[in-house]
């Protein structure tokens, strides 16, 4: 109940404790305790990502943002309040087996003037399926754009590794285990 940024004793156990979690996570994920931002949840999560490179005074000069139709309704409904402000979105295809096309996704991405973010699901939430996260980084990281992994459905169940090349991960503690 004590707010952490106060300097009563009160105040500096509930900051140890927060950032206990933030190390937790931090070794969890794979990144450095510096890079984890708490938030409620993964919809915050998801939602705080995917429209991080389009806020500000120019949005639309972000460049574009890339992503399937299987993705969470955290990461499509944020994806089309962003097209409906004037982002260029992209929705690539899936293949039969429920993975990204990382054809269409290549296609697309040098289609596209400047690719600002690319957002995948390491492993869906209602199918399971895994995604070629490596694969897509690599595609990425060639066009100088971030890739935004939702991680929720993977921590606890894939390594760290998986989501490795990934410049933002979300999680969430409530689909650990």
């Amino acid at each position: 109940w004590a707010n952490p940024a106060s300097v009563h004793r009160d105040g500096q156990r509930a900051r140890r404790h927060i950032e206990e979690a933030r190390e937790a996570v931090a070794t969890l994920v794979g990144r450095p305790a510096v890079d984890v931002t708490l938030t409620s949840g993964g919809t915050e999560a998801n939602n705080l990502a995917l429209a991080q490179p389009f806020v500000g005074d120019a949005p639309m000069e972000a460049g574009s943002l890339l992503l399937t139709r299987l993705e969470h309704p955290s990461v499509v409904g944020v994806a089309e309040g962003l097209r409906a402000r004037g982002v260029d979105v992209h929705f690539v295809s899936v293949r039969e087996d429920g993975r990204i096309d990382v054809d269409e996704l290549a296609a697309r991405m040098n289609a596209c003037s400047k690719v600002a973010l690319v957002s995948l699901q390491a492993v869906n939430h209602e199918t399971g399926v895994i995604q070629p996260v490596s694969e897509v980084a690599s595609l990425v990281q060639q066009r100088g754009g971030l890739l935004h992994v939702d991680a929720v459905q993977a921590v606890g169940r894939l390594e760290a590794s998986s989501w490795a090349s990934a410049d933002w991960i979300t999680v969430a503690a409530h689909k650990m285990r």
